[in-house]
């Protein structure tokens, strides 16, 4: 029994912990600038682009923005949409693009410079969705996120 407690403490310690060492690969409270794109795993397509602004809390939730730039037809072409996630201390991340109506879901990983992950839901489309956002330089970070 005292294993047991001793066992459920630790872990209740830990994890705050291990999500605090998981945020701390990207910078906390800073605007972090990517590329995106989402096209589907298997034939040949021009995907759907845009450009992702994430901050990461010390909790290891994300906040941020997404604005499509696509050239092929996209619902969400020249709108800025909420962004909302989190990320874990195995290199985990969701993310949900957009607002209440039909978002983008996506389930990854991620690392210093991208996050690679499939679509689980949002893409009204059939097969496999890949998404892939490449880490750039924001000129002019937005204030809020």
């Amino acid at each position: 029994m005292f294993v047991r407690r001793l066992m459920t403490a630790t872990v209740l310690v830990l994890t705050p912990l291990i999500l605090a060492v998981a945020a701390a690969r990207w910078p906390v409270e800073h605007a972090l600038g990517f590329r995106t794109e989402i096209a589907p795993q298997f034939g040949v397509t021009t995907p759907f682009t845009g450009a992702l602004v994430l901050t990461v809390s010390n909790q290891g939730f994300l906040r941020g923005q997404f604005r499509s730039d696509s050239i092929r037809p996209d619902p969400l072409y020249g709108r800025t949409v909420p962004v909302t996630g989190a990320i874990s201390g195995n290199n985990g991340i969701q993310l949900q693009i957009g607002g209440a109506f039909n978002p983008i879901s996506i389930v990854g990983t991620y690392s210093n410079d991208s996050i690679t992950g499939n679509v689980t839901r949002g893409i009204r489309a059939r097969g496999i969705w890949r998404f892939h956002a490449t880490r750039v330089h924001l000129r002019n970070p937005p204030q809020n996120t």
